[in-house]
């Protein structure tokens, strides 16, 4: 038996664009006819692009956790907490990120909230290289 969240499927209509479930022969805001093959199809992509963009925002709250363990790094007494936990992001961030390019970056949508998404992952990726500049220079002035 499959969960509801199988069951109830949603997708753009193609003709007014108002969010309906693949269950409907008939968009119920403009009375346009849905094919149930298309509709599945839309589903399946609006699905993805719905994972694509939360997993973006995951990838752009993991990359500025990066100056909250700095900051931490700086505090007496949680200095090492926060050097360990700047080194796993460091790491994370990186792989975080090339795992959504893998992942989404074939989609063909043009989604607002999918560009926003890329250009999520692209500040993480950018807090994440400022951060490995900074660190690097940091241990080359030592």
């Amino acid at each position: 038996m499959g969960t509801l969240s199988e069951a109830v499927q949603v997708f753009d209509c193609p003709a007014c664009g108002q969010t309906i479930n693949t269950s409907m022969s008939q968009c119920p805001y403009c009375s346009a006819a849905i094919d149930p093959s298309a509709a599945l199809a839309a589903a399946e992509l609006t699905s993805k692009i719905s994972s694509a963009c939360s997993d973006a925002s995951y990838v752009r709250i993991v990359a500025g956790s990066l100056l909250a363990f700095f900051v931490l790094s700086i505090v007496p007494f949680l200095g090492a907490l926060g050097v360990v936990g700047s080194y796993v992001l460091m790491v994370l961030v990186p792989i975080m990120a090339i795992r959504w390019w893998v992942r989404y970056a074939a989609l063909r949508t043009q989604d607002r909230d999918f560009r926003r998404a890329k250009r999520n992952v692209g500040i993480a990726l950018a807090i994440w290289g400022a951060f490995f500049l900074f660190t690097s220079t940091r241990f080359l002035v030592r």
